[in-house]
């Protein structure tokens, strides 16, 4: 069984079984298909019937995803599971035209920040911070 997000590749899901039962967990701003709970307690009962689940998202399922959530809950009710590592785009987009993101003796760190919400609690020091790291 599959549990997919908008940002899935669709080719990835013409590869299962046709019999494979899907279920779109897409989320969006302003439309969640599923909310966060009702995903993990999928994941939980699919997996304890003894099915093999799969939460097929796009990019890296840690960054800027819930999958942390998702593995802690797992995880939390002692179900075993593996996370096959995604590239965000973060990193792929500018790899991807021969953009290096670091270079040495030039620029040795990253950021990564995401611009879709808005946290005006943030001063400009903890951004900073977060850039020094």
């Amino acid at each position: 069984m599959i549990v997919y997000d908008f940002l899935a590749n669709s080719k990835l899901l013409k590869l299962a079984k046709k019999a494979s039962e899907k279920i779109c967990a897409g989320k969006t701003d302003g439309l969640h298909l599923l909310e966060q709970g009702a995903i993990n307690r999928i994941l939980y009962k699919k997996a304890r019937k003894g099915n093999i689940v799969v939460r097929l998202k796009g990019g890296d399922p840690l960054v800027f995803s819930r999958g942390v959530e998702e593995a802690l809950y797992l995880r939390n009710k002692g179900v075993d599971f593996e996370i096959i590592q995604g590239i965000t785009s973060a990193f792929a987009a500018p790899e991807s035209f021969g953009i290096p993101l670091t270079r040495k003796g030039r620029y040795s760190s990253i950021a990564v920040l995401t611009g879709r919400k808005v946290i005006a609690a943030v001063s400009m020091r903890q951004i900073a911070i977060l850039l020094y790291i």
